[in-house]
């Protein structure tokens, strides 16, 4: 794999970066904290996500201090193939937590996959190594390298291990002898096995299954030679069989004619009998019909005498104009009583309405009497709101004090983080500065101390020279001399860090000041606010009062209409009522005079069906009488 092109944007101390990288070995230097270490990560982070960064860290700390987004664009190309990784990260610098929100893979300029976890794994399937194999044999982080160079000899081969993965070959050896002694095992079992096989099989064998075969096989013929005797014997019984069956059906026919004779016999004594019987009941059917023919003669007598009318008169056009009379009072009745409905909905319309005015009047007055306590409470709270304003005044005074005691104006707290960023960058170049510093004191003072043990000895272990007015002495001055300058110029950076240090602590103290006093300054725009909307409130409500008193006198006079309307139409249905009494009276009558002219044109029908019904009983009977003596003769 070669990287090709890196771009990044608000990773680290880069706001926005691009480097090409061309053929051959590229070489990145610069003071400490100039961000070298950066540039790795960020290709580090570029191929692997946030599984790249390392365990002393977090997503937060990638991220440019103040940025909310932040993205890594590493073009490499892999066994021939273009391809580029793409991270885009957000961050919340209030809370300090980040997260990725794009992660994708393209090849030759087209995505093939776009989301975190399938990145990661198509790159780790790419490359054949995982985030930790790769930081092992390939990305080396600064500092490991030199631990690597200082450690002791027994360390060193421990390290080397540890970056080569040879514990993990030694972890393969150990399961492989594992495997192999279980194959081993999983043979011998096998065999025994097979062994065990052999002795079944030896057992059978024993048995003589083929003699036993043949035996069989004569039994089976034998057994065979026995069927077909017997199946001859069950032909000849067969026949004697059906001779038998012929002659009991011959019998059970003869014994059926038998019994058919004896059925008819006892059947025509039945009908004997129930012809008698049948003669008896239409005897007495014929007196009851004769009886309640007399009664219903009398009773056509009654009706004609009760209406007045003769054997002459015509009952159906009599009974037409009885049911026109009764129709046309019922109708009447209809008419009232549908006027009388009107008027009794006009009614409880008047009273429903009444019931509503009276209810939407004394919601109304508790209304305006609701609003003018709310009216008052509201006039409180807004001095109890000018109170507390008054109070957040104070303490904002106070506050601001406290900051120019510390040398803080206005235009400085409203300027604390471009402050804080300068100071912080500062500390920053400071402490990469002092660490040089520090490193190049102990390297001085390295080679004093050779130097000064061959000066010791007095001349040069491998040329026996007098080392008195050498080079080596000289130097030996020099570097003493730079040393020196050093040191001092190490106990200038510390205290120049210091500084840097309490500034940044007093730009803290006075970024909580200022912290608070905004949150009182935004207390106080929204008691404004509130101010402002409960004396809208209020005005509203006077408002309201004023139309709902309008609408009270409405709804009294309202009353009043409503209460008149009503009593009206309750004199008007007692009039109503006693014209229906009349007509209900008459209705009545007339129904009862419809009913009687039914009833007689029923009995005067059921008459004549009477009379027919009992000639023809009578012609019953003789039929009746005829057949008895037929049934007797026969």
């Amino acid at each position: 794999m070669k990287f090709k092109r890196l771009k990044v944007k608000n990773i680290r101390s880069y706001s926005d970066l691009e480097i090409d990288f061309n053929d051959g070995v590229t070489v990145v230097s610069g003071v400490n904290g100039s961000g070298k270490s950066s540039l790795l990560e960020a290709c580090f982070v570029g191929l692997f996500g946030h599984r790249g960064i390392p365990k002393d860290f977090v997503l937060a700390d990638l991220v440019r201090k103040g940025c909310e987004e932040a993205a890594i664009n590493l073009e490499f190309e892999h066994m021939g193939q273009e391809y580029a990784a793409i991270q885009e990260f957000r961050n919340n610098p209030e809370t300090g937590k980040a997260s990725t929100t794009k992660s994708y893979l393209e090849i030759d300029g087209e995505v093939v996959v776009n989301q975190a976890t399938q990145t990661y794994e198509s790159i780790r399937n790419l490359l054949r190594m995982d985030e930790e194999a790769y930081k092992n044999c390939v990305y080396i982080r600064q500092g490991d390298i030199d631990v690597l160079i200082n450690a002791r000899k027994k360390d060193r081969q421990r390290m080397i291990d540890d970056l080569l993965q040879i514990g993990r070959l030694e972890e393969y050896r150990e399961r492989a002898k594992s495997a192999r002694t279980g194959v081993g095992r999983h043979i011998t079992e096998t065999h025994a096995r097979i062994k065990d096989q052999q002795e079944e099989i030896e057992a059978i064998d024993a048995t003589k299954p083929v003699a036993r075969k043949n035996q069989l096989n004569t039994d089976l013929k034998q057994l065979q030679q026995e069927v077909a005797n017997l199946e001859t014997m069950r032909d000849r019984t067969s026949t004697r069989i059906e001779k038998d069956r012929q002659h009991i059906e011959q019998y059970t026919r003869t014994q059926k004619q038998i019994d058919e004779l004896d059925r008819g016999i006892s059947g025509l004594e039945k009908r004997k009998k129930e012809t008698l019987n049948s003669l008896e009941s239409k005897r007495k059917e014929g007196d009851r019909l004769h009886k309640s023919i007399l009664e219903i003669e009398n009773k056509i007598q009654e009706l004609y005498d009760y209406f007045g009318l003769d054997e002459t008169t015509d009952v159906d056009n009599f009974t037409a104009r009885t049911e026109k009379e009764e129709r046309d009072a019922y109708e009447e009745i209809s008419r009232i009583k549908t006027k009388q409905g009107l008027k009794l909905q006009e009614r409880d319309n008047s009273q429903k309405g009444l019931t509503e005015t009276k209810q939407n009047l004394k919601a109304l007055e508790e209304a305006i009497k609701k609003r003018s306590t709310q009216e008052k409470d509201r006039l409180k709270e807004i001095e109890e709101i000018n109170q507390e304003y008054s109070v957040l005044e104070g303490e904002i005074g106070k506050f601001l004090e406290k900051a120019q005691s510390m040398g803080f104006d206005q235009k400085k707290l409203d300027n604390l983080e471009e402050l804080e960023d300068l100071l912080l960058n500062k500390q920053r170049h400071l402490h990469g500065k002092e660490k040089e510093v520090r490193t190049r004191i102990d390297q001085i003072s390295k080679t004093l101390t050779e130097h000064r043990n061959l000066l010791e000895k007095g001349a040069c272990p491998t040329c026996g020279q007098d080392l008195q007015g050498s080079t080596i002495a000289n130097d030996t001055k020099e570097e003493e001399l730079q040393r020196k300058e050093l040191e001092e110029q190490l106990g200038k950076l510390i205290q120049d860090t210091q500084w840097a240090e309490e500034k940044i602590a007093t730009i803290k103290e006075a970024g909580k000041i200022k912290k608070q006093v905004d949150e009182k300054r935004q207390k106080q725009l929204l008691i404004n606010q509130k101010q402002e909307n409960l004396a809208s409130y209020n005005e509203e409500l006077k408002k309201q009062n004023q139309e709902d008193e309008k609408k009270k006198q409405e709804f009294s006079e309202r009353i009043g209409e409503l209460e008149k309307d009503i009593k009206r139409a309750e004199d008007e249905i007692k009039e109503i009522q006693q014209t229906a009494n009349t007509a209900t009276e008459h209705h009545n009558k007339m129904k009862e005079n419809l009913e009687s002219a039914k009833y007689l044109i029923k009995i005067r029908h059921d008459h004549t069906q009477m009379q027919s019904d009992h000639q023809h009983l009578k012609t019953g009977i003789a039929d009746i009488q005829e057949n008895v003596r037929s049934s007797m003769n026969r």
